[in-house]
């Protein structure tokens, strides 16, 4: 099982929130984390809404975006 690491300090920037959600048509959306988050920063944006926890197993086809509007969780995730 392959594994993603989180970036400290990413945030979400104008190009991605230019994505809309498939479902509603919105652009509200957080960035889906997978896997142990201890970093405090991360927890501050699990909290803010900016990005999402989801679980720590991950595959090729696990969503990388969440719409925070409809709940939505769309898109595939760039192992490279």
């Amino acid at each position: 099982m392959r594994s993603l690491e989180y970036s400290k300090g990413k945030s979400l920037d104008d190009k991605t929130r230019k994505k809309r959600c498939p479902e509603c048509d919105s652009n509200d959306l957080s960035l889906i984390h997978y896997g142990y988050i201890n970093d405090p920063d991360a927890m501050q944006q699990i909290e803010s809404g900016e990005i999402e926890a989801d679980g720590c197993c991950v595959s090729d086809e696990s969503p990388k975006w969440k719409c925070r509007d409809c709940g939505e969780q769309f898109g595939k995730i760039n192992w490279s």
